[in-house]
């Protein structure tokens, strides 16, 4: 309970929390917690952080538009989907994996396009 709460005090700094301090804590707390409750408390925060991290590096990827990028978020997106999450998030990810998906089909299809019909000079 004492590394949950240690955990907790680093969300409540005006700065960007320190991630990677709350998962040790976390990470310990998980190794000390004396029942199911404190167990999967832990995991569950864990999981939140990790699915977080997951969401922003994907976005990050997403927005550069080149298909390697897109290819990058789709596997973040995927890592994020191999959590074990909630009904709401579990939506969430399945959503934006197929928003990538189809932006991925888009630009293979607009590269097709474009090979298929190269621009006439004039």
């Amino acid at each position: 309970h004492y590394y949950m709460e240690r955990a907790d005090s680093l969300l409540s700094v005006s700065r960007v929390p320190d991630f990677e301090k709350i998962k040790t804590y976390l990470g310990i707390a998980l190794s000390y917690a004396t029942t199911e409750t404190l167990h999967n408390a832990a995991i569950r925060r864990l999981n939140n952080i990790d699915l977080m991290l997951l969401l922003y590096r994907a976005e990050v990827a997403a927005g550069k538009g080149t298909m390697a990028a897109f290819k990058n978020a789709k596997r973040y997106l995927d890592n994020a989907a191999s959590l074990k999450l909630d009904q709401a998030q579990t939506k969430m990810v399945n959503l934006k994996i197929e928003t990538i998906s189809n932006l991925i089909a888009a630009l293979k299809a607009k590269k097709s396009k474009g090979t298929k019909n190269p621009a006439k000079k004039k």
